[in-house]
């Protein structure tokens, strides 16, 4: 079976692709105009007071914004459903030989290019909270060839054994202290081979196909880079868009570019050009 691989994602800011050595990417390509983003709101429906968070992402390493939701009350569809997806995102914690994980449907990783340090602990920690809270556990009964899951590597088989056993309350402590940085290391380089590119700070959610060709350039890879990510709130935006928008049969026979477009441009219509930084595409 075809797998793929993925890591986290970034929001892209317009539909004008730029070519670099096979990377294709969707940057912003104007100024954000905020009274006409919320009268268009109100044309659409979609508005409701308070329920939508407004925002650029800053380009001096602040935080970037979160993604706005529809009103529990109006909601509207998503990719997912409106391509009738039996496919659900979920999560696991994996060490060295339980990753990558066999028989799902797509498999990625949450790559940090380093281990938590005492200054950067705490953003690594609200973003593992916003990992538990937008994917859920495997449900009962449904088998790995119908899951998408994204997996957040730990040094040891036992410790993640151990912290999937953990009150989810105590999880992130322990899944940030024993993250498996050579795994995390190994996907952000095979990225770096593939686009070509500099990086930020990460983490990133790359998506590549087939996973078994990592690191060739026959491969087809998605990057998706949350450097500008500082909070749980803006963390759990970027997951909720996965776990929304991204996830759908599409993914079911490989990933393509065309595909990606595809992808690039419904979240782009149903969130607006909103984020400073960029969907990468290698081809």
């Amino acid at each position: 079976m075809l797998r793929l691989f993925f890591i986290s994602i970034v929001v892209s800011l317009s539909i004008s692709p730029a070519t670099n050595a096979g990377a294709e990417t969707f940057g912003f390509s104007g100024l954000f105009d905020e009274e006409k983003w919320m009268n268009r709101l109100n044309d659409i429906g979609q508005f409701v007071d308070g329920g939508i968070d407004i925002g650029v992402a800053p380009t001096d390493g602040g935080s970037a914004p979160a993604v706005p939701s529809p009103s529990p009350g109006t909601p509207s569809p998503t990719l997912n459903q409106a391509l009738g997806s039996s496919r659900i995102a979920t999560r696991i914690f994996a060490g060295p030989n339980q990753y990558p994980p066999a028989n799902y449907a797509a498999y990625g990783i949450i790559a940090f290019s380093s281990t938590a340090s005492t200054e950067t602990v705490e953003r690594h920690t609200a973003i593992c909270r916003a990992y538990l809270k937008a994917l859920p556990l495997p449900p009962e009964g449904v088998p790995p060839v119908s899951q998408l899951v994204t997996v957040w590597p730990i040094i040891t088989d036992d410790v993640a054994n151990s912290i999937h056993k953990m009150d989810e309350k105590l999880q992130c402590e322990a899944a940030v202290r024993n993250y498996n940085q050579s795994l995390g290391q190994t996907a952000i380089q095979a990225a770096r081979k593939k686009l070509n590119k500099s990086f930020g700070r990460g983490p990133f959610l790359i998506a590549w196909s087939p996973t078994e060709m990592i690191g060739s350039d026959k491969t087809v890879m998605l990057f998706w880079d949350l450097s500008q990510v500082d909070d749980y709130d803006s963390a759990l935006s970027h997951f909720q868009v996965w776990v929304n928008d991204i996830q759908s049969d599409q993914w079911e026979n490989g990933l393509t570019v065309s595909k990606l477009r595809v992808k690039i441009q419904a979240i782009i219509n149903r969130y607006g050009q909103m984020f400073g930084n960029v969907i990468t595409i290698g081809g």
